[in-house]
């Protein structure tokens, strides 16, 4: 065999192993997540049923509750435990919001359980999305938070979120106003049923770095948190270094 065509043959299996080894990217599954409110609880157990995956799913729960000293102890969906991705956000009013997530989560309708260190009201959804890595769901050193008032008294609150053109970045708000929205991204909810509003969003379009504007024409305040969800395959291992075979002729 030639040695031009040695070379091409080695090319090629490098080439079909990297393909094999590309980054998938985020997705999500539905037009819109439900809510789910509670108050004077502690804690809460509610069936909820999360849209169909296509693959390499992930579940992203965003939790807000009203308090300036509980915490969650525990969250839980289908009975499978949810990691969060960073430290609760608080504003100044004591609301709280927090994000959660959980690889590969059952299918259909299940429980969604959530335990409180003391009573609380507040509020929850749960975020469908496909083509997300199962060994590390949440970018490295991607989640932010935002924690004051609005910029310079424009009614905006903005997180700018490190990210990646297969990923997908998420957030959640709260501030004490009514009026609270998404300027920038795609809005999945918006939940006025106490003072402290809560809403949620996700990325319209991937990018590098993916900033998310919520407003809500007032200065007040507010509390963000947000993250990447990191595509399939980022944290596979290192694809093989294509080389070229150098046979002799007649080899």
């Amino acid at each position: 065999m030639g040695t031009s065509r040695i070379r091409n043959i080695s090319l090629a299996l490098a080439l079909l192993l990297l393909a094999s080894e590309a980054e998938a990217a985020v997705s999500f599954n539905a037009a819109t997540a439900a809510t789910i409110t509670f108050s004077g609880v502690s804690s809460i157990s509610q069936s909820y049923t999360l849209a169909a995956g296509t693959g390499n799913n992930c579940a992203v729960a965003r939790v807000m509750w009203i308090s300036s000293t509980v915490t969650i102890t525990a969250i839980s969906y289908g009975g499978s435990a949810m990691t969060s991705a960073g430290a609760a956000a608080q504003d100044a009013s004591g609301a709280n919001v927090q994000l959660f997530t959980l690889v590969n989560p059952s299918s259909g309708s299940n429980t969604l359980a959530i335990t409180f260190s003391g009573t609380v009201q507040g509020v929850v959804d749960v975020g469908s999305f496909s083509g997300v890595d199962q060994s590390t769901p949440v970018r490295v050193g991607t989640y932010t938070t935002f924690v004051g008032t609005t910029d310079a008294g424009s009614g905006n609150y903005a997180v700018a979120i490190t990210s990646d053109i297969n990923d997908l970045t998420v957030s959640v708000a709260t501030n004490h106003n009514s009026n609270l929205n998404s300027t920038t991204q795609t809005v999945e909810n918006i939940d006025n049923s106490f003072n402290d509003t809560f809403g949620s969003d996700h990325a319209t379009t991937a990018a590098a770095s993916v900033t998310h504007t919520w407003n809500d024409s007032t200065s007040q305040n507010a509390a963000i948190a947000g993250f990447s969800l990191q595509g399939a395959g980022a944290t596979s291992s290192t694809p093989m270094t294509p080389t070229r075979t150098l046979l002799g002729v007649g080899q």
